[in-house]
């Protein structure tokens, strides 16, 4: 298996998921393929062994992350050398985690989630799968982030105290549509 990566797009967050990849220094080849490319994705599969959706859409993300296994691409998770992941800390397959981004302990953090740079997750948040969240967010302690989400730039989000966490997680993880591993 060569370790070549395609990083698909529609938009700037290609440069951002390639950055991480590339701070990461496991990769060989590196390309980014506009939306105009998408059609070649199924036949370069015998040159890159890994390929990474990064739409901000994430319906659109889960959609190319299932026909990317289909066509055996290995989903990577990203994680920015800049970025500090406390130990305590939950993240699964498809994650991206950008430049100075602070993951704190017990938080979870679902499979094909987009965290740009410099973003702070509190402690015991729980951001489900397919949800982005934009550069310099903070997302608060015990804060729940559903599913497909798209939290802007620079935005605070609060404790959601509708459910408690474990209702939200059994929730969650009962409706899931695609099997994650964790990282």
């Amino acid at each position: 298996m060569n370790k070549n990566l395609l990083i698909l797009t529609d938009g700037s967050l290609g440069d951002e998921v390639n950055e991480v990849a590339a701070s990461m220094g496991f990769f060989g080849r590196m390309e980014i393929l506009g939306d105009d490319c998408l059609h070649s994705v199924e036949a370069l599969s015998g040159e890159y062994s890994y390929a990474f959706p990064a739409f901000i859409d994430g319906a659109l993300r889960e959609r190319w992350f299932q026909q990317l296994k289909e066509w055996a691409y290995t989903i990577p998770t990203l994680v920015h050398r800049t970025a500090v992941v406390d130990s305590a800390a939950t993240y699964y397959e498809g994650v991206v985690i950008g430049s100075g981004s602070k993951v704190s302990a017990n938080s979870v953090v679902c499979c094909g989630c987009l965290i740009e740079s410099d973003v702070v997750v509190g402690e015991g948040a729980y951001i489900d799968r397919f949800s982005f969240v934009g550069t310099g967010a903070v997302i608060e302690a015990h804060s729940i982030i559903p599913a497909y989400s798209a939290i802007e730039s620079g935005s605070f989000v609060n404790r959601n105290d509708n459910l408690s966490f474990e209702e939200f997680v059994a929730r969650a993880l009962s409706d899931a549509h695609v099997t994650c591993e964790h990282k």
